[in-house]
């Protein structure tokens, strides 16, 4: 990795001034030397590489005929050893003319040595600081393998001629590609992949036939959306390996090259709603997915009545964090609550979710099990949010779930999906009707209303601060220009669920699934008070205790009523009319 400035300010990152106890030494890249932050005249190659032998294997006893080797190859002159003596000699005199108190290199039996505690040397730092990486995780190892490759200012000794130098030198230059793969999968993990780009091109252009990195350039350029310079990187290695080398492309080099050709990241949510106002609590709530890592899926529940604003919230939030998922986005109504058809068959949605990411129809199994086990393989490596909206029950969604870690689904569903948020971990994000002031902001900013305020604060109070009946309500002003506020608040105060009739729509689909007995519970709740108890409602059924609560439960799962203070319970007001229309129709109660 080529890091700006680290060649021309090695002293300044590396070398400690006014610290004579210590040579400080950099052997990645050019050899350089310097004590106290004063430079070492470390003279012509032949005792640059007498030291670079001698650093090769710092802390150990050199014998003279290696250093030899090291310097002359197969044709050392006939003084030789005069000659390392000599130039041993004049490199003690440069540490200390540099003002080295220590001792650098010593005379041992047969040979030399560099006394380790009197060298501080870039190699050893990289070291310490890629075994602190590997013994954490996350942003903290990232940095430090950065730090680590930081420290290199080109190739080993570079400029030193010596065949047995330049070999000890591969083996370190291969600890740097370790440590590069390393922090790329890091980077790439944590969604760095446009950051990546520039130094791994550098990387794979030093080293074209290191396949890992070359995958990585390819999948930081295709998680960025550049498929087609994805596609030329694997060319080129292709070109470089078989051209030039003899050799066929590795099985993940080539597997990575079929899925960027096939596949484009699918880009399927439907827009964002207009003029969405409000929910900063859930927002928050679900923006700690996107700091959740581990082994579980991360995964988001948002529940809540018909017309809440669940489909509103889950698709605003997914375009806010879509570049997080380089991958692509999937979406798919499950229809978990349709007038006119059943819940989609999961079955179904997978084939459509495959197609989507690059699969081919042959390649897509008849049955929902195998579909399903292709989906998470697909998935495996990638980082894809899905939005599964309107979903009938957990079991509807557990077939669509995908088992990768760096993927993120959002479900929005009636039901609270208890079987998802406890035993898959999921997020709760329950969603109530909207505060009066932020209701008020919805229709001002629909309607384009800005000089009536308490106008606007009647109609949201009219609505309930239910989304739907808002957006109708102020949508009916947007196309009837000649309706004053007060005139639709009028019309809303004589009947509002005929003026609301898309709202209504949604009460009969939460009431249609319901089971007899809590339809009849349901109905008898429009006598009620505001705030109700269980004990209430059983002495209004006649009914006992837990034969109630097992009531309550299923009318507060449909979103029908909503837990309240104090062990008690409350009926939003269109829902209570809701609740009076339907005791009217079926039981011919005056209410």
């Amino acid at each position: 990795m080529r890091v700006p400035d680290i060649g021309d300010s090695f002293t300044v990152r590396f070398m400690t001034y006014g610290d004579t106890r210590h040579v400080d030494i950099r052997i990645l890249g050019p050899l350089v030397a310097a004590a106290g932050g004063r430079p070492v005249n470390l003279g012509g190659p032949c005792p640059q590489l007498l030291l670079a032998a001698l650093l090769l294997d710092a802390g150990r006893a050199v014998p003279v005929e290696r250093l030899t080797e090291a310097m002359w190859n197969e044709e050392p002159p006939r003084s030789a050893r005069s000659q390392i003596s000599i130039h041993v000699w004049a490199l003690r005199k440069a540490f200390k003319e540099a003002g080295c108190t220590a001792e650098v290199i010593e005379t041992v039996s047969g040979g030399y040595r560099v006394r380790s505690q009197a060298v501080r040397l870039d190699l050893e730092e990289v070291k310490r600081k890629v075994g602190l990486a590997r013994e954490t995780t996350g942003e903290r190892a990232a940095g430090l393998l950065r730090e680590a490759l930081a420290l290199w200012g080109g190739p080993v000794l570079a400029g030193l001629d010596s065949p047995i130098v330049a070999a000890r030198a591969r083996l370190i230059e291969e600890l740097r590609l370790t440590a590069a793969e390393e922090w790329m999968d890091l980077e790439l993990s944590r969604g760095r992949h446009r950051e990546l780009i520039g130094e791994l091109d550098v990387l794979v252009t030093e080293h074209p036939l290191n396949e890992r990195l070359r995958e990585g350039l390819m999948l930081a350029l295709s998680r960025s959306g550049r498929y087609g310079e994805a596609l030329e990187v694997y060319r080129e290695g292709h070109r470089v390996l078989v051209e030039e080398h003899g050799l066929d492309p590795g099985r993940g080099l080539r597997d990575l090259y079929d899925t960027i050709l096939l596949a484009r990241a699918p880009a399927q949510l439907p827009p964002a709603a207009w003029a969405f106002t409000g929910r900063a609590a859930e927002l928050e709530l679900m923006d700690t997915l996107l700091g959740q890592r581990g082994r579980h899926l991360r995964m988001g529940v948002i529940s809540g009545m018909a017309g809440v604003g669940k489909s509103a919230l889950a698709l605003h939030w997914a375009h806010r964090v879509a570049d997080r998922f380089p991958d692509g986005q999937l979406f798919a109504d499950l229809r978990g609550y349709d007038p006119d058809a059943d819940p989609v068959p999961a079955a179904l949605i997978l084939a459509r979710f495959l197609r989507a990411l690059g699969i081919a129809d042959e390649l897509i199994p008849d049955g929902g099990e195998e579909r399903a086990l292709l989906f998470r393989s697909t998935l495996r490596e990638r980082r894809v949010l899905i939005v599964l909206d309107n979903a009938a029950s957990s079991a509807q969604v557990r077939a669509l779930l995908p088992g990768s870690e760096g993927c993120c689904v959002i479900v929005t569903s009636r039901r609270r999906l208890q079987g998802l948020v406890a035993g898959m971990g999921a997020c709760a994000v329950p969603l109530d009707v909207l505060p009066v002031s932020e209701a008020a902001q919805l229709v001002a900013r629909i309607a384009g209303v800005t000089d009536d305020a308490a106008g606007t604060l009647r109609l949201a109070a009219l609505c309930d601060g239910l989304p739907l009946g808002l957006r109708i309500a102020a949508a009916r002003l947007v196309t009837r220009p000649e309706w004053t506020l007060g005139d639709l608040a009028v019309r809303l105060a004589d009947d509002r669920l005929d003026q609301l009739g898309e709202v209504r729509a949604g009460f009969e689909l939460s009431y249609r699934d319901l089971s007899s007995d809590a339809a009849h519970a349901f109905r008898k709740l429009a006598e009620s008070p505001e705030r109700i108890s269980a004990q209430w409602l059983a002495g209004l059924l006649d009914t006992s205790a837990s034969r109630t609560e097992e009531l309550v439960d299923e009318l507060v799962d449909a979103q029908l009523l909503r837990p309240s203070l104090r062990a008690s319970y409350r009926l939003q007001g269109l829902v209570r009319l809701y609740a009076g229309e339907r005791a009217r129709a079926e039981e011919a109660i005056p209410v």
